[in-house]
């Protein structure tokens, strides 16, 4: 990736956006620390795989009215970083619990 492509991909995600699909070219996630990152792409991955499994039923998906998302967007402004090390308790929490699933999945991960 070149200078001018670096700087094109750092202007669309701007300060605030930590996650970015790139049409034909995979993703973008972004974090203050592996963790922050790890858990961004964990939950972006989740909700891409909810709705590949909703629009798989063939049923019609009902749109959130725009009050309803926003209101979501507002009560999901209290699991943004706030930190210096870029985590809240509800973060540090999620992620010691991936953890610990990962090491009773398979603890050679951290070989």
């Amino acid at each position: 990736m070149n200078i001018a492509q670096q700087k094109r991909l750092a202007a669309d995600l701007g300060p605030e956006k930590l996650c970015m699909i790139m049409r034909n070219h995979g993703i973008v996630v972004c974090g203050r620390t592996v963790a922050e990152a790890f858990l961004n792409l964990y939950f972006l991955e989740f909700a891409c795989r909810t709705q590949v499994l909703a629009m798989s039923t063939g049923a019609k998906l009902n749109q959130p009215s725009e009050d309803i998302l926003n209101s979501f967007a507002q009560q999901m402004e209290q699991f943004k970083p706030m930190k210096k090390d870029g985590f809240k308790s509800t973060q540090i929490a999620t992620f010691k619990a991936l953890v610990r699933m990962i090491e009773r999945i398979d603890p050679s991960y951290k070989e």
